[in-house]
C-alpha cells in the first residue's frame, strides 16, 4: 500500500477504476481561471467566497429559489408582492444622489398591457456600467422580477432575453451569494457552464446499494437539480433544503466525513501510547485526601474511563463535556496525577492568556502541596525566563506545564509528554490540537509513543450530535454538578425573541 492508501489492489479492472477516479478529481480540481469567461481577475474575485476549482463552484450552492414559472402581464401586477413580468425595457437613466453618495438607476419596462418603472436605489456597480455601454437600450426584451410598490418594481433581477417567447423565462431561479462586482447573471452562467462540462467528471462515490437503500439520487443529478431544478420541482422543498438532491448532498458529506473519522480512529489502534498503570501511595490518592469536598458519581465515572484508556497500549483521544461548575478541570488535574506518578509530564493548552493563568494558579498550590514541579509558558513570558523554562521541559524538570498556544511553538519540544490537556477545544483548529502531540519528537523529527491527549469543553453539544462530531474519539459526559452548584440552563432564542435581562434593539 503507498501513502495515499489507493494502491492496495492488483486486479487490472480495479486499478482502471481507480485510474479513473484519479482522473475525475483532476478534471474537478480544475482552476476557475480556465473556466470560459472568468480569467484571472474575476477568479481572484471568486476566491474572496473560498471558490478556487471547479468542484468549489459546483458546490456554490444557491442559498434561495426564486419562482418565476408564473409570468404576469405588467398590467396584472400586484402591490406587495414578488412580481416575474417580461418587456420591452424602453428607457434606461443614471443619477447621481449626493445626500446618499449612490448612483440610481430608473427605467421603464413595457409589455403590451401596461408599463411600470424600475428603480434601483443603489444601483449595482456592474449594472451601472452595463448602462454606460447600452446607450440606447430600446426594445430589448428583459425578464426580470422584483418586489412591487405602486406602479414601480423596486430593485428587480434582470436578464436579457431573445424573445418574450424564449424558454429562458419560465423557470425555477437559483440565487446565489456572490463576491461584489461580479452579477449574479454572471455566477448563474459560470456555475450552467461548469455543469455542463464537468458534470460527467463528478465521482459517485456512494455505494450504489448504499444510495438505494436511502432512496439517494447520484451526485452528478442532484448537483443538476439544485443548479438547474425542473419546472415541476416543489419550491418550498428547495427553499427549505430539504429536496431529494439536498438530501443526497448532506448525506454524501455527512457519510465521508464519519468514514474520515473512523479511519482516523482506526490509525489510532496502531500508534503505541505510554501506558500508565495505578502506582502505589498515588499522588491521585493523596490529591483525594487534600480536597475538601469529595468528586460527583459523574466524575468518578469520567475518571475510570480516562484510567481505563490510559492503562492501554494505545494513545487516547477523550473529549470530556460537561456545564460549566461541574467539575471538569478537576477530572483533567486527576488525569495529569496519573501521568506524572508514572514519570511523566502534563501539558495543558488554553485558548487565552487569562484562562492559562487561572488554571496554573488554581492548581498550583495543589501541586506545591504534591511536591510537584510546575510552571506557567505564554507569549508574554520574559525572553530570558523562557529560555530556562524550555530547557527544563525538554529535560524533563517540570512535572506539570500549563500555558497558550505558546506550548505549540517550534522549539518547544517534550519528550516526557504523557498526557496533553486541551480546554475549550472548539477554540483550537485540528493542526493546532495536532501539534501538541508533536511536542514528543526529537529534533530529528522522530516520534516516540504518542500521548494521550484529553479535550474538555463546556459547548453545550447534545449526545448525539457530539458522537457525529467527534467519532474519531470517545466522549464523556460530566452531567451531575456538585452540591450547591446552581444548575446551567441552555436556551435558543429565536430572532424574534428577547433574551431575559436583555433590551431589545430598535
Amino acid at each position: 500500500m503507498t501513502a495515499d492508501g489507493l494502491e492496495f489492489c492488483t486486479k487490472p479492472a480495479l486499478q482502471t477504476n481507480l485510474r479513473s477516479v484519479r482522473e475525475r478529481l483532476r478534471a474537478m480540481a480544475t482552476p476557475l481561471k480556465w473556466l470560459k469567461g472568468v480569467g484571472p481577475k474575476r477568479a481572484e474575485q471568486l476566491e474572496s467566497l473560498g471558490l478556487n476549482t471547479v468542484e468549489d463552484l459546483l458546490y456554490h450552492l444557491p442559498f434561495r429559489y426564486e419562482d418565476r414559472r408564473s409570468i404576469k402581464k405588467i398590467a396584472d401586477a400586484v402591490v406587495g408582492e414578488v412580481t416575474s413580468c417580461v418587456g420591452r425595457l424602453v428607457g434606461l437613466q443614471r443619477r447621481y444622489i449626493p445626500r446618499r453618495r449612490s448612483q440610481m438607476l430608473t427605467g421603464v419596462l413595457q409589455d403590451d398591457t401596461a408599463a411600470i418603472e424600475l428603480v434601483w436605489y443603489r444601483a449595482p456597480v456592474f449594472f451601472a456600467r452595463r448602462s454606460r455601454r447600452r446607450p440606447d437600450p430600446m426594445g430589448a426584451w428583459e425578464s426580470g422580477a422584483g418586489h412591487t410598490r405602486a406602479f414601480r418594481l423596486a430593485h428587480p433581477a434582470f436578464e436579457v432575453i431573445d424573445s418574450e417567447a424564449s424558454a429562458q423565462v419560465r423557470r425555477v431561479m437559483p440565487v446565489y451569494v456572490h463576491p461584489n462586482g461580479l452579477s449574479l447573471s454572471l455566477m448563474r452562467r459560470w456555475i450552467a457552464q461548469a455543469l455542463d462540462q464537468y458534470s460527467e467528471q463528478i465521482p459517485s462515490r456512494l455505494p450504489p446499494e448504499i444510495r438505494e437503500r436511502q432512496g439517494l439520487i447520484s451526485i452528478a443529478d442532484a448537483l443538476g437539480e439544485l443548479h438547474a431544478p425542473p419546472l415541476d420541482a416543489d419550491l418550498s422543498a428547495l427553499n427549505a433544503g430539504s429536496s431529494a438532491a439536498h438530501r443526497t448532498i448532506i448525506f454524501d458529506e455527512l457519510f465521508y466525513m464519519q468514514l474520515g473519522l473512523g479511519l482516523r480512529r482506526k490509525s489510532r489502534t496502531h500508534a503505541a501510547g505510554p501506558v500508565m498503570r495505578p502506582v502505589a501511595g498515588a499522588l491521585s490518592t493523596r490529591m483525594a485526601e487534600l480536597l475538601p469536598f469529595k468528586l460527583t458519581g459523574a466524575q468518578q465515572r469520567v475518571l475510570g474511563e480516562i484510567a481505563t484508556d490510559m492503562a492501554s497500549e494505545h494513545p487516547m483521544q477523550r473529549l470530556v463535556q460537561g456545564d460549566v461548575g461541574s467539575g471538569k478541570t478537576m477530572v483533567a488535574w486527576f488525569a495529569s496525577l496519573r501521568a506524572i506518578e508514572n514519570g511523566r509530564q502534563a501539558l495543558w493548552m488554553a485558548p487565552t492568556e487569562i484562562l492559562a493563568e487561572q488554571h496554573y494558579h488554581n492548581l498550583k498550590q495543589f501541586a506545591d502541596d504534591l511536591r510537584i514541579s510546575s510552571a506557567l509558558l505564554t507569549a508574554t513570558t520574559p525572553v530570558k525566563e523562557k529560555r530556562e523554562l524550555l530547557h527544563a521541559i525538554e529535560g524533563g524538570d517540570v512535572a506539570f506545564i500549563v500555558g497558550t498556544h505558546a506550548l505549540i511553538q517550534q522549539e518547544v519540544r517534550a519528550p516526557g509528554m504523557g498526557l496533553g490537556v486541551i480546554d475549550e477545544q472548539h477554540r483550537f483548529g485540528v493542526m493546532q490540537r495536532l501539534s501538541l502531540q508533536r511536542l514528543v519528537e526529537d529534533g530529528g523529527g522522530t516520534q516516540a509513543r504518542q500521548p494521550h491527549i484529553l479535550l474538555m469543553s463546556a459547548t453545550p453539544i447534545p449526545r448525539s450530535l457530539a458522537m457525529v462530531l467527534y467519532g474519531d474519539m470517545e466522549v464523556s459526559f460530566v452531567d451531575e454538578l456538585p452540591p450547591g452548584r446552581t444548575p446551567v440552563q441552555t436556551k435558543v432564542y429565536g430572532e424574534t425573541r428577547t433574551a431575559p435581562g436583555l433590551l431589545a434593539r430598535s
